[in-house]
Formats: C-alpha cells, structure tokens, sequence
C-alpha cells in the first residue's frame, strides 16, 4: 500500500486518477500509465498509417506501401495492404495497356469511327472518318456530330 505521499513499495508513485485505476481506489499508478500509452502507441500508430495509405490510394496513388513493422496481426494487415496496393498497380498498368491497344486499333481501323456524348458532341474522331468528312480530327472534336453532314465547301 502507498504511503501518504504517495509513494509505494518498489519505487513507483501514485497519482489521482479514477477509482477503477490499478486497483487503489481514488489513485493512478504512473507504471500503468506508461504501459497503456505504450500499448495504444503499438496499436494506433500503425493503424493510423495504413487508414492514411487507404486514403492515397482512394485519392488515386498506387505507389504506397506502409512499413511491415511487427509479425503479429497489425504486421500481416500491413503486408495485405502492401500486396492490394501492388496488385491494384498492376491492374492499372493492364488497363492502360489494353486502352492504348484500343486507341491504336480504332485509329487505324479502315471505318468511319465516331463517338459522341448524350448530347452528340464528339469525342473521338479516327483517321478514316477525317479522310472521309474533309475534317482533322483537331477540328471534329467538341463539335455537334451533325455539322459533319455539311459539306466541306459549305462549312464557314
């Protein structure tokens, strides 16, 4: 039991703090304290940095990973969250590959290929349909898709 300084057996002290603490009603032992901020720093601190890596990657940054720490669980969620972010990188890659392939093969595609939005503004003009219409592709796009019926000596 503590002395009436606050002292107890084996060197620690005793601060105010709330009954249920450490057991002496009305007093806080000051090791507990250091043991719990240890324990929330354990556990917050990397939990906090793969909440902050989640949301780079919802902003659309691939490149993170968080740092494997620890092999307890905390330690296996980061490796996860590292492993998810590598594979999202690769999907990226694999989209961006195939949509190249596709820009490519529709813009050497011997057909008129012409797409618009909901409000038939163009937005993607191949080489064949500027052979065709007498326009560049520069000057089709953001324009009606109707205007391409006028013919080319009468546009102004």
């Amino acid at each position: 039991m503590a002395d009436p300084e606050g002292h107890i057996p084996g060197g620690g002290i005793l601060s105010e703090g709330p009954d249920w603490c450490g057991g002496y009603p009305g007093k806080f032992p000051v090791p507990g304290l250091v043991a719990v901020l240890y324990i929330e720093k354990k556990i917050t601190d990397p939990v906090r940095k793969i909440a902050e890596g989640a949301s780079r990657i919802g902003e659309g940054d691939l490149n993170i990973t968080i740092p494997v720490s620890s092999e307890d669980e905390l330690g296996e969620l980061a490796s996860e969250f590292n492993a998810m972010s590598a594979k999202l990188r690769q999907f990226q890659q694999e989209i961006t590959s195939r949509g190249d392939f596709l820009e490519n093969l529709i813009e050497s595609a011997n057909s008129i290929i012409v797409e618009t939005d909901n409000d038939y503004t163009i937005k993607r003009f191949n080489h064949f349909a500027e052979v065709t219409f007498c326009y560049n592709k520069e000057d089709a796009l953001g324009k009606d898709s109707l205007s391409l019926l006028i013919h080319p000596q009468n546009r102004k």
